[in-house]
Order: structure tokens, then C-alpha cells, then sequence
């Protein structure tokens, strides 16, 4: 199958210089397994989402959440607009215990490692929560790709775009089995302005929403939401890491609970704009305040010193053509432009395109996609080089109760 040849040629490639290490002295704690991973690389992008919600939909006991149809990760639109640009797999989670089961997704770049059935074991992978940066929107290579292909590690990245912590705790119980029993927790720094305030409640507050009530509102009243949302966010940070510490389901070592700084900023600094990710930094004190919390660790991936960052993050629209497991139906399409083409568009633009046609993944105005807020590569190796280390120590020193 597509998924199968996909596989295989990922496997030839991959390389590793650091493997999870064996416990032969102690019992092994299953938790869960691999599933199976879904690509983007098809013709029909509506059919595409279907299989994909039917597959992530919720199967547990929790009757509000079975009318909805569907898990918190079960919204994946942009890995479909952005396949053509910056490939990724979706793979699923499953997990059973006493009361209930059900499957999750999470995204990766690269599931070669992850075959279907592989088990998830405590204590030997990691779990990243986050926002669009925790997935690496509009890279190539992200840090969670890196960690899985070079250093064998195994990344269970529930991080969505415009993530708060709030995305987390309305579904812990599904993913605290999960959550709890990781080596280590990564809190990829989250999107504060996706916490709740007086003006924009959670779940009633939709990009659009937000963003109208943010451009009809005076200075004043921006910088009350800005700190209200802030301070939801630190309480709902605060309420994960207790969760993570406290859970009865827990096998073994409580999990490393890290706090990554992955931004343009440098935080000794602070951002020097308002729209400098991550957005609502340049408050002086809030990185302060946010360290403060009950982390195990903190790691500063910043990449302050890149300077203007425009120049790094040209990406070539031309994935769908080159990229393995493509349908047949699918290949060419980005051959099919014009090749006197070679605008670069901003990934709004792409992604609006993308999102017209409805049929396909490549853009026909658009040779190259770029955008100045997320992290760039750049940032995303720096994540790698500063957070192994303090990955590979978490794992070495976990213990089974």
C-alpha cells in the first residue's frame, strides 16, 4: 500500500544517534500503541477528512462528548491546505483501561518509527503540548521530526494551532493515561490569546470572534483582556502540571514537566513588539510570571539572533510532486504550474488558494509560501540541540512504582 511503501522508504533513510534505553530489570508498563498514520497526499481532500474524523472519533463513555461526534484532535484542516508545502502525518493513539477506550491523534512529520502496533511503554517516550510552534507550522523540518528520525525518540505532539492549556484539560481524562506515564511533558510556551477573559469566553470563542472583539476594542480595554487571558492561562498551567503530579494513574516516575521557550524573543529581554511570537510577551514581567510556575525545567530555545526572519522561511510549494505514499491522482499537480512562476506568497494567501479549489493541495499562483510569525527552522533546531539533553537524561533516570 501507499502507506506501506511510505514506511519503507522513510525507514531506509532514517538514522539514529541515541536509542531508549532498555530496562531489562524492571516489568514493562504498556500504556497504549500506535495505531496507524494518515498522510494528506489524495485527490479528495472532503472524503480525506471524513475517514480521518471517523477514525479519530470519540469512542469513550462521556456522553456530551460522544454527541459531539468527535475528540479535541480531531480538527486537522491546515495539514490538509499545507501538505503541498510542509508534509505531515496524522497518527493515531489507542488506549484502553477499565472504563473506557479510545483513539487520539497526534501529529508527526515522520511516522516511520511508529509502525501500527507499536507499544507505547511508561517511561520511554514524551509528550509535547503547544500551539501551532509545538507542530512546526510552515517548516520543513521540525524539532519533533528530528527527535523521531535522528535520536529514536518517540514524540507524542498533541499540539494544535492557537493551543491553551484549556484545550488540554477539557479532555483529561481521555489523554491522562497517556500524559502521565511520559518520561517527560514539554509545554511548548502556549497562545495566550486563546485563554479566556471577561470579553471572550473558551469554547464560545472562535479566531473570528476573537478577532472582532480585539479590533473593536480601545487600548485600554485591550490591555485588560491581554492580562486577563494571561492569568487564565497560568491557572490553567498550573492546574496541568498539579493533574500531571497528582494522577492515580501513574506507573512510575512523575514526568518531567518542562517549560520550552520556543520564540523570536530573547526572554531576558523580552519581545520587543506586541506581534512578536509568542504574541502577548512584550510585557516585561509575564515571562517572569510564567516561569515561575512549578516547572522541573526550563529550556530557551529562542532565536533572537536570527534577525529578520522573513529571508529563512521560503518554502517551495512543490512537496505533493516529491513526497512518497502520493495517490496517483495527486502526482503532478504542482508540476502542472506554469514554471515561469516564482512568486512567493504569504501563507494566508497560499492557504486561501489551497482552500478554494477544494480538490487539491498545490497552488498555481504560488511557487513558494513564507510567513514572519512562527518559529523558523532555525528556532526548531535550536529546540533539538537544547532540549535532547534534558529528554534523554528524563528518560534515562525513569523508574516503574
Amino acid at each position: 500500500s501507499g502507506l506501506a511503501a511510505l514506511v519503507v522508504a522513510l525507514v531506509v533513510v532514517e538514522t539514529r544517534a541515541w536509542v531508549v534505553p532498555t530496562r531489562p530489570w524492571s516489568p514493562k508498563v504498556v500504556v497504549g500503541e500506535w495505531s496507524g498514520c494518515v498522510f494528506w497526499n489524495t485527490s479528495d481532500q472532503d472524503a480525506a477528512l471524513e475517514r480521518l474524523n471517523e477514525a479519530f472519533a470519540w469512542a469513550g463513555t462521556d456522553a456530551a462528548k460522544q454527541a459531539a461526534g468527535c475528540s479535541l484532535f480531531c480538527e486537522f484542516y491546515d495539514y490538509m491546505t499545507d501538505r503541498c508545502a510542509a508534509p505531515r502525518a496524522v497518527c493515531a493513539v489507542s488506549v484502553a483501561n477499565a472504563d473506557y477506550g479510545y483513539t487520539l491523534s497526534s501529529s508527526i512529520a515522520h511516522p516511520a518509527a511508529y509502525p501500527a502496533g507499536t507499544k507505547l511503554e511508561a517511561g520511554t517516550y514524551v509528550v509535547v503540548f503547544g500551539a501551532a510552534s509545538a507542530i512546526g507550522t510552515m517548516v520543513r523540518r521540525p524539532f519533533d521530526e528530528r527527535f523521531t528520525v535522528e535520536a529514536g525518540l518517540p514524540i507524542l505532539n498533541f499540539g494544535r494551532g492557537s493551543g491553551a492549556p484549556d484545550l488540554y484539560l477539557d479532555d483529561w481524562r481521555a489523554i491522562e493515561p497517556i500524559v502521565v506515564n511520559a518520561a517527560a511533558v514539554v509545554f511548548s510556551v502556549m497562545a495566550i490569546r486563546s485563554s479566556a477573559n471577561s470579553w471572550c469566553e473558551y469554547h464560545n470563542c472562535t479566531s473570528a470572534v476573537r478577532n472582532r472583539l480585539w479590533s473593536q476594542a480601545d487600548a485600554a480595554t485591550r490591555t485588560i483582556m491581554e492580562e486577563e487571558s494571561f492569568n487564565t492561562s497560568l491557572a490553567e498551567q498550573t492546574l496541568l502540571l498539579r493533574l500531571i503530579e497528582d494522577s492515580p494513574l501513574r506507573q512510575g516516575s512523575v514526568p518531567r514537566r518542562i517549560l520550552l521557550w520556543h520564540s523570536a524573543c530573547d526572554p531576558t529581554r523580552g519581545c520587543a513588539r506586541s506581534g512578536d511570537f509568542p504574541i502577548w510577551f512584550h510585557v516585561p514581567d509575564r515571562i517572569t510570571r510564567l516561569r515561575a510556575l512549578a516547572w522541573d525545567d526550563w529550556v530557551d530555545a529562542n532565536y533572537a539572533d536570527a534577525g529578520d526572519t522573513r529571508q529563512y522561511n521560503q518554502i517551495p510549494v512543490d512537496a505533493c510532486d516529491n513526497f512518497p505514499g502520493t495517490d496517483a491522482a495527486f502526482m503532478g499537480e504542482c508540476a502542472q504550474r506554469d514554471p515561469a512562476i516564482d512568486t512567493v506568497c504569504q501563507t494566508s494567501t497560499f492557504r486561501n488558494e489551497v482552500r478554494s479549489s477544494r480538490t487539491q493541495g498545490c497552488s498555481f499562483t504560488c511557487a513558494h509560501t513564507t510567513q514572519y510569525y512562527y518559529p523558523i527552522e532555525q528556532g526548531h533546531d535550536n529546540v533539538y540541540d537544547r532540549l535532547l539533553p534534558v529528554l534523554q537524561t528524563a528518560i534515562a533516570n525513569y523508574t516503574l512504582n
